[in-house]
């Protein structure tokens, strides 16, 4: 059972600990997705690439490990002004998709840290 009312449309519902049971409440809502849905929404994505994560991600392997490479540091990647091209000479190879797994993998991790406020984007689409 959810732990909060809140928990059931949260996009972070598979890695969430509180929503596993890993981490006990401490309080009766949840204050993590409202911050994060403010950082999703700040960040223009649109909503059909909200959930585009590594743990949603279906597709080759090989990209798979690129990606959760990239993602396990985002924030000390970021802060080192690593930049990240991604090309292709068809559509539908999952460019954008990838882009946006390290996009939101960033938000999900920065915006439990003081780099996030109510008004400024952690990073835009």
């Amino acid at each position: 059972m959810a732990p909060f009312s809140e928990c059931n449309d949260c996009i972070a519902k598979k890695w969430c600990k509180l929503y596993s049971g890993e981490l006990k409440p401490t309080k009766n809502w949840c204050t993590s997705k409202f911050r994060l849905y403010r950082a999703m929404e700040l960040s223009k994505i649109p909503i059909n690439y909200f959930e585009a994560n590594l743990f949603n991600y279906i597709g080759n392997e090989d990209k798979y490990r690129i990606l959760k490479g990239v993602t396990d540091e985002i924030l000390s990647n970021v802060d080192k002004g690593i930049n990240y091209f991604f090309y292709g000479s068809s559509p539908g190879t999952g460019k954008t998709y990838s882009a946006c797994v390290i996009l939101n993998h960033f938000i999900y991790k920065a915006c439990l840290t003081d780099r996030f406020d109510f008004e400024n984007p952690l990073g835009l689409f």
